[in-house]
C-alpha cells in the first residue's frame, strides 16, 4: 500500500498536459454556450415571423384579398327547326332555325331559348331585324326592339324587317347574347342568323 501511495506522489503532469487540459476545457464550454446562442437567436427569429404573419393577417383589408371569379361555364342556346325539334346549338355548327314569314300568325318569330346556371339578367341585341317576347298563355307579343332584358331560361323571338309587300330584308343578323351577375358581365356569345331559301334561316354559333 505505501509502495502505490509513492508511485502516485511520483506522478507529476507535465505544464504542457495542464496546459492542454486547460484548453480543451475552455473549448467544450465555448463551443456548448456558441450552441446555446445559436438555438436562441434561431427561436427568436422564428417567433418574430410568426407575430409578422399574424399582424398581416389582422390587419389586412379584405379589399386586398384577390379573390379569383368562377370561371363562366357558358350558355345553353336552344333553336327550333321547322318542325318543332330543338336544337341545341353547338360552336360553327349551322343548323336550320325553321321558317319564318309574316304571313305566318303561329309564332311572331323564330324562337331562341338560352339559359345559364350562373347568370341572373341576359341582354339580347340584334344587329337586323326585331326582337320580342310572347306569352302563349295569354297570346300577347310583346315587341321590343333591337334590345331586351330576359331571366335566364326564357324564350326570345326574332323576326326579319320585311317591306310592306312582306318581302323579307334581313339577309344576315348578328345576335349579341350578354349574360350578367350582380350587375357585373360574367360572359357573352355571338349568334350569327343567315337567310338560307326563300323564308327559311340558318343560324351558326361563333366560336368564343
Amino acid at each position: 500500500m505505501n509502495r502505490y501511495r509513492e508511485g502516485m506522489h511520483e506522478i507529476r503532469a507535465s505544464e504542457e498536459m495542464k496546459q492542454q487540459f486547460i484548453q480543451q476545457t475552455q473549448l467544450r464550454l465555448s463551443t456548448g454556450k456558441s450552441k446555446i446562442m445559436v438555438l436562441m437567436k434561431t427561436a427568436a427569429l422564428t417567433a418574430a415571423a410568426c407575430v409578422i404573419l399574424v399582424m398581416t393577417v389582422l390587419f389586412i383589408s379584405p379589399s386586398q384579398i384577390s379573390i379569383q371569379p368562377k370561371p363562366f361555364s357558358g350558355f345553353i342556346i336552344t333553336a327550333y327547326a321547322a318542325d318543332g325539334t330543338a336544337l341545341i346549338l353547338k360552336p360553327n355548327v349551322q343548323l336550320p332555325l325553321g321558317q319564318y314569314s309574316p304571313l305566318m300568325s303561329s309564332v311572331p318569330g323564330l324562337p331562341i331559348t338560352i339559359a345559364s346556371d350562373e347568370a341572373d339578367d341576359i341582354v339580347v341585341a340584334v344587329s337586323e331585324g326585331n326582337l320580342s317576347l310572347w306569352s302563349p298563355s295569354d297570346s300577347k307579343v310583346h315587341p321590343k326592339g333591337k334590345q331586351l332584358h330576359a331571366q335566364p331560361g326564357i324564350t326570345v323571338y326574332w323576326s326579319p324587317s320585311v317591306e310592306e309587300n312582306t318581302k323579307l330584308l334581313t339577309k344576315k343578323s348578328i345576335v349579341s347574347i350578354i349574360a350578367y351577375k350582380n350587375n357585373a358581365e360574367i360572359g357573352r356569345r355571338t349568334l350569327e342568323i343567315q337567310a338560307a331559301d326563300g323564308s327559311f334561316y340558318n343560324g351558326i354559333l361563333m366560336e368564343d
